[in-house]
């Protein structure tokens, strides 16, 4: 199906009442978009982000394990999967709508070594609350963290599992390899809740940290600090991810992600310490 008439069905609101399967190509990859009501027309739209695709490429082996914190509706799930289909895959997301859609999502294209848990991921197993910050269902912009933005901007509240990695029985039988951290505000959280994994695999993080903006916003300064502490625990390095016009140009080592106001300024990868110059060769370009 063309993007043109997606989009006029988009317009004349009558994709909010249908449910259609068309298919982009990912690389090599084929893979079938469900759009229901709606639901993951980005996916079909306007999912390509070069310098993911380029960094994922380069640094994934096919026989490790990726681990997905923040799925949303699977986007890095199609990008890990459009490098091989055999790569093991583990997502953790806790809003129930992006789980449902992702299920689909694997259903439909019979993805294989597959596994999606309903669950955030934190310091501690129990209750929270994900506060969404717009009327879309599946806000990717959602949180678990309080007062990570302003409470009078939510939109609604639903009460979410999250829980220790060590408390759970995780069925895959290789290392993993690069985890990638994508959850508003909670990377802190995570982290910990990974801590043992962590120290374990030694994997590569890719990981989005939001700005501090300014120096008034003392929980998001506070929390970078924390996170570069516990960098320090585990013998980890902050790299910058530099892009242009969404193409990856090129890392820069940091010793700590400081404040400023530039969106385009939020991806990392934190590496090992003893994998620094692998990471540096790996991701040169020619």
């Amino acid at each position: 199906m063309k993007n043109y008439l997606i989009r006029a069905l988009r317009k004349l609101r009558i994709l909010k009442r249908i449910t259609i399967y068309p298919r982009i190509t990912i690389g090599k990859t084929t893979f079938i978009i469900p759009i229901i009501n709606e639901t993951g027309i980005y996916n079909y739209l306007s999912l390509s982000e070069p310098w993911m695709q380029y960094i994922l490429e380069n640094l994934l082996d096919t026989d490790q394990t990726v681990v997905d914190v923040g799925i949303n509706l699977g986007q890095t799930l199609l990008k890990v999967k459009a490098i091989h289909t055999s790569i093991h895959y583990i997502g953790f997301e806790p809003n129930p709508i992006c789980v449902h859609y992702t299920n689909e999502l694997i259903n439909v294209n019979n993805l294989q070594n597959t596994e999606i848990y309903p669950i955030g991921i934190s310091e501690k197993t129990t209750v929270l609350k994900l506060n969404l910050y717009s009327d879309s269902a599946h806000d990717s912009a959602a949180s678990i963290i309080e007062d990570f933005r302003d409470s009078k901007d939510i939109k609604k509240s639903i009460n979410v599992p999250v829980f220790r990695v060590s408390d759970l029985e995780l069925t895959h039988h290789s290392k993993i390899g690069l985890i990638k951290i994508d959850v508003e505000g909670a990377e802190l959280d995570v982290l910990k809740g990974l801590k043992e994994k962590i120290e374990s695999d030694r994997p590569f993080i890719l990981i989005e940290i939001l700005p501090a903006y300014s120096i008034q916003h003392t929980n998001r300064i506070n929390r970078q600090t924390e996170i570069q502490s516990l960098l320090r625990e585990f013998n980890y390095s902050i790299f910058r991810i530099e892009k242009a016009n969404h193409h990856f140009m090129g890392i820069t080592e940091l010793q700590s992600f400081g404040i400023h106001s530039d969106l385009n300024l939020c991806e990392y990868i934190l590496c090992p310490s003893e994998h620094k110059t692998k990471l540096k060769n790996t991701l040169a370009k020619s």
